[in-house]
């Protein structure tokens, strides 16, 4: 810094500034559970030295949560920088029939609902995801009910729309290691011929 006064006479000293960085956490965002699951402990991460603040007024890295919704947490390192996240609690029966982002071509029961549900669990995934195929109750016109078709394929692509895995599905079901994947979020889609469903997994 220099500083010069009303006679141009100018004197100079070093400044050192240290900036600080934000904590840096990865926080599961979504989580989808059904009703039978409630309440749920959130746990987040201990390996720092993070104070977590919830909305609540709670102060830990666990919070239980006990009905469907938004929670959100304020953490805050050892040098006072803070960042928020917020942590939605999802009925995942709900989620299950809001969640079919996309639907070509399958086949519907009497009551003119999609006769096949594309089912992925747990969700969010840090392990293994188990994908099936399960009816809604009445029989479906759709191929997707001949589980030994082997046209029928698993599709997953990350939101940039990059495929990163595609197989055969097996029998109407299959398992997948998602420790192979980064974390974030995905679509698995299930194809066969013109008929596709799909789904949003959280990888963790």
């Amino acid at each position: 810094m220099i500083v010069t006064n009303e006679n141009g006479c100018t004197s100079s000293q070093a400044i050192a500034i240290e900036v600080h960085s934000l904590p840096q956490v990865f926080v599961v965002n979504t989580i989808e559970l059904n009703a039978t699951q409630l309440p749920y402990t959130y746990n987040m991460p201990t390996s720092f030295a993070y104070t977590y603040t919830w909305e609540t007024g709670e102060i830990g890295n666990s919070i239980l949560m006990d009905e469907f919704g938004t929670y959100a947490v304020t953490i805050t390192n050892t040098n006072g920088c803070q960042v928020q996240h917020i942590i939605e609690l999802i009925d995942l029966e709900l989620e299950e029939e809001e969640d079919v982002i996309e639907v070509t071509g399958i086949g519907t029961s009497n009551n003119n609902v999609p006769a096949i549900n594309l089912h992925c669990y747990p969700n969010p995934v840090q392990g293994q995801l188990h994908i099936s195929l399960q009816k809604n109750g009445q029989a479906s016109t759709s191929n997707f009910n001949q589980n030994n078709n082997s046209s029928s394929q698993i599709i997953i692509s990350n939101t940039a729309g990059k495929i990163v895995y595609q197989a055969a599905l097996n029998n109407g079901n299959t398992t997948i290691n998602m420790q192979l994947f980064a974390s974030g979020m995905y679509l698995v889609s299930l194809q066969n011929g013109a008929e596709m469903l799909t789904k949003k997994v959280m990888k963790y």
